[in-house]
């Protein structure tokens, strides 16, 4: 793995710290609902891309079914 795949795991990592955190501010369940389903589907994005850069099989093309 190189030095800029071990920063994206790490800025990855930091950035699902921050959503947990964020989950204990005292806000509506709505909007911490709405903040999840948009920064996760780019943090599954992100992790994904960085696997398949780290030379692991692309697991969620499903083009070729």
């Amino acid at each position: 793995m190189s030095d800029e795949q071990l920063e994206e795991l790490g800025l990855i990592a930091d950035q699902v710290d921050n959503l947990m955190a964020g989950l204990l501010i005292p806000m509506p369940d709505r909007f911490h609902k709405e903040q999840m389903l948009k920064l996760l589907p780019v943090l599954s994005y992100r992790l994904k891309k960085l696997y398949q850069d780290c030379g692991g099989p692309n697991h969620w093309d499903v083009s070729d079914s």
